[in-house]
């Protein structure tokens, strides 16, 4: 299985070395930066599975996972968000907000959740976007049937709808006519040189 990446933007401190240090432990590789700039570049060139940033040092950081399609989920650590500014984040795009003082575990099972959601979301778009390529395959393959017609006896093209009863009905009417034409009169053999002809 891979090692998901963690973006951790945040202020050195030793709650936060020891967090870096557990999720570390639980498997996760883990990029750690108290610079939003360099944060966002990182964001832009590197694979992320979730970022994990400080409230105050991710306004540009929710912003840019708005602006791309397949975007990490974004978790925010605070100190002294009330409901509002949580429920804010959240309407902005973030995952959730963690209130600190919290647990490591705490932490983790959201991290888990939140790697959990983006995988389902995942699979959905990949299952979107191979029902479109399926219909748009079935579409294309449904004009070229309706625009070949199957060859006939002897590999003669089949005739169009009615044809066949039209061509039937001409050549009747050809017989009908070379039936009921009168015969030609006899034309008498004449002898050159005058004199009549032998009996």
């Amino acid at each position: 299985m891979s090692i998901s990446r963690i973006l951790f933007v945040d202020s050195p401190s030793p709650s936060n070395e020891a967090l870096g240090e557990f999720l570390t432990q639980q498997g996760f590789e883990l990029f750690e930066t108290a610079d939003p700039g360099l944060a966002l570049e990182h964001l832009r060139s590197e694979e992320v599975a979730l970022v994990l940033a400080e409230l105050s040092l991710a306004e540009g950081l929710l912003e840019a996972t708005q602006t791309q399609a397949d975007a990490p989920p974004v978790l925010l650590l605070d100190d002294f968000a009330s409901v509002s500014q949580a429920v804010e984040a959240v309407r902005r795009g973030a995952f959730d907000t963690v209130v600190r003082p919290a647990s490591n575990e705490q932490i983790l099972l959201l991290i888990q959740r939140a790697l959990e959601q983006e995988q389902l979301r995942a699979e959905n778009r990949r299952l979107r976007h191979e029902a479109i390529q399926d219909k748009a395959r079935r579409r294309a393959e449904g004009r070229g049937r309706s625009t070949r017609r199957p060859p006939g006896i002897g590999g003669r093209p089949r005739p169009r709808c009615g044809q066949g009863w039209r061509d039937r009905g001409r050549r009747a009417a050809v017989r009908r006519t070379a039936r009921r034409r009168p015969a030609a009169a006899k034309v008498p053999r004449r002898r050159i040189g005058g004199g009549s002809p032998p009996r």
